[in-house]
């Protein structure tokens, strides 16, 4: 199976197919090439539970773009200005760009379990204070998919690049770009190049 580096400099996007349902933490999903500028939908729109959605687009504040999580094939559960609530699973339809990726060293049961998570704070506010990672009443987008991943199985998908010396704040982007080689990606619309996993 080639690795990641090989295809660096090629045009290609390091992409890789979803989980099945036989993926164990110690097997590596297979990695593919989609060729391009990123313009465009490269892979399959997602539809499993447990899936992390992000776009570009719109912002609360200084926070640019949106993250979710799928819960059904018609649904996912995301933190809006009005609180956590069930959305629309068509994004690939309402949203000018997206971008879907999975946690690698997790099982599809196990990313249905973090939807179940999301799903269960349904009704909690929405947190301006996006340094305040350690609330669970309230939650902003990407704060309430991280702390499903960290709560449940200790998987921290939080990097440096909304923190400061002394606080840490994770933004939707972070589920994007790579998250210590934990995430990988399996959906892309309209994502410009320089935007994806590096």
């Amino acid at each position: 199976m080639p690795e990641r580096e090989a295809f660096a400099g090629t045009g290609l996007f390091a992409y890789y197919k979803d989980k099945k349902e036989t993926y164990t933490k110690n097997s590596q999903p297979e990695l593919i090439g989609l060729s391009g500028t990123g313009i465009g939908a490269d892979g399959t729109y997602p539809t499993r539970k447990g899936v992390i959605l992000v776009t570009q687009s719109g912002s609360v504040g200084k926070v640019l773009g949106h993250a979710a999580i799928v819960y059904s094939a018609s649904t996912v559960v995301e933190s809006l200005p009005k609180g956590v609530v069930l959305g629309n699973n068509d994004w690939n339809l309402t949203k000018s760009n997206v971008a879907a990726v999975t946690v690698k060293n997790t099982t599809v049961s196990q990313d249905r379990t973090i939807a179940n998570y999301c799903y269960g704070k349904i009704g909690a506010r929405y947190n301006y204070n996006y340094y305040d990672m350690a609330s669970r009443k309230l939650f902003y987008c990407s704060h309430l998919v991280w702390a499903g991943y960290k709560d449940v199985y200790g998987i921290d998908l939080n990097t440096s690049a909304y923190d400061t010396l002394t606080k840490k704040a994770i933004g939707p982007f972070e589920f994007v770009r790579e998250s210590g080689k934990q995430i990988f990606p399996v959906y892309f619309k309209n994502w410009t190049k320089q935007d994806v996993t590096k």
